[in-house]
């Protein structure tokens, strides 16, 4: 929900709430995904879905290198900093990478 309800505000100008943007993705997509027999037919998306995860990790690196003097200044100055943000990312990263069929079991 929050990235959707940030993503129709910056994309649409539109203000959601969180609530009628987590009901309308469990009927849209949860529930007929949750009932399905076979999702053998998703792996062609998956397989799209982790590719857009690569070239976005690759355009974050070269968009790094580009600009390092930049980079090397945020670099020094934040590197072993830990906040709450560090930990949302990896938890958004790896359900992210998780959610994908052809990906490997990271957890068992």
């Amino acid at each position: 929900g929050d990235f959707l309800q940030k993503a129709i505000e910056a994309l649409a100008g539109l203000q959601v709430s969180r609530i009628p943007l987590i009901w309308g993705n469990t009927c849209i997509f949860m529930l007929p995904l949750s009932h399905a027999k076979d999702l053998s037919a998703l792996r062609y998306t998956s397989m799209m879905g982790l590719a857009i995860i690569g070239l976005v990790f690759m355009y974050i690196v070269a968009d790094c290198l580009g600009q390092w003097e930049n980079s090397s200044a945020n670099l020094k100055a934040n590197a072993m900093r830990l906040n709450m943000g560090i930990f949302r990312t990896i938890a958004c990263c790896t359900s992210a990478f998780q959610a994908h069929y052809n990906a490997p079991r990271i957890f068992k």
